[in-house]
């Protein structure tokens, strides 16, 4: 951990709902300082995630291009092709709301 770890629940969650819906996770000296890192999620055929694929890179070099966020989601979602997932990236089903 370091000094810009999130250890806010509440920011993590801010996270945790850009990842869902950009199929990229990223961190910028969280873990190690010095180095940042893009992710995207893997899925198979089930539809659950199975894994990850991602890129670690000098936090010199961030933020990475947009490029590189399309090709770290591009093979994710290769390799979930491959292991049989019915899209990429899989969302769960909607919640519907309770009845009153």
């Amino acid at each position: 951990m370091t000094g810009e770890t999130i250890v806010d629940p509440a920011v993590l969650e801010g996270h945790l709902v850009e990842v869902a819906r950009t199929g990229i996770a990223t961190e910028h000296d969280e873990a190690l300082l010095g180095e940042s890192s893009i992710a995207a999620p893997v899925f198979d055929a089930t539809g659950a995630a199975v894994g990850a694929i991602g890129i670690v890179l000098p936090s010199s070099d961030w933020p990475p291009s947009a490029s590189t966020h399309d090709d770290v989601r591009e093979a994710a979602r290769n390799i979930s092709r491959e292991l049989g997932a019915p899209g990429w990236p899989v969302y769960p089903p909607s919640v519907e709301p309770a009845s009153a």
